[in-house]
């Protein structure tokens, strides 16, 4: 059994530890401090949050899942706000997004939300220290999929159009194909419990 897989069956069982605890499996009714503190996920590490948010195995319910989502984007939320506790240190908020991102495991950067959020990070952190007199961090991406997703942004400003209109970009494209390869190779991989 792969690592990833392990996290998935490893998480299973901790839900269902924290659900027999509690006595009740959680419901629409569970709030995000239960799911943090009381099912647990705040304990949870980042490989097992992200077996949860793909659903591997489908071992997980939709509302787990969101959960999950939901619990990684508080800690994403958090490296940020301890960066830039006032909201007014762009390019600190920036980095501190890049380094959370490029903390996560292999499962995480494989999805293509992964790339898109390393991309929009790496774009704020170079637009933010573009006048800054202090030297900027080297934050480009050895990822392919987040230099076209880059290179996307940049073909929208030359040709006059808005960031929102990078979707429409042939880098786009091309990386939207890449992450589709790239996934269908990884999950022709066999495996069972």
């Amino acid at each position: 059994m792969d690592s990833s897989t392990q996290q998935a069956v490893d998480a299973r069982a901790l839900l269902d530890a924290a659900y027999q605890k509690r006595g009740k499996k959680a419901d629409e009714t569970a709030t995000i401090n239960d799911w943090h503190n009381k099912i647990g996920l705040g304990t949870f590490d980042r490989g097992a949050l992200q077996a949860m948010i793909v659903n591997r195995g489908g071992l997980f319910s939709k509302l787990e899942v969101d959960a999950a989502q939901i619990e990684m984007q508080g800690r994403k939320s958090a490296a940020i706000f301890s960066a830039d506790p006032t909201g007014l240190q762009k390019a600190a908020a920036a980095k501190a997004s890049i380094d959370f991102l490029d903390a996560g495991g292999d499962d995480e950067k494989a999805s293509f939300a992964w790339a898109e959020e390393r991309a929009s990070a790496q774009i704020d952190y170079k637009a933010a220290t573009k006048s800054s007199s202090s030297k900027a961090a080297d934050v480009t991406s050895s990822n392919s999929i987040v230099k076209l997703l880059v290179a996307a942004r940049e073909e929208a400003t030359v040709a006059g159009k808005s960031a929102a209109d990078y979707i429409s970009m042939p880098s786009y494209q091309k990386a939207v194909d890449l992450s589709q390869l790239i996934n269908r190779s990884r999950s022709s991989v066999s495996w069972t419990l």
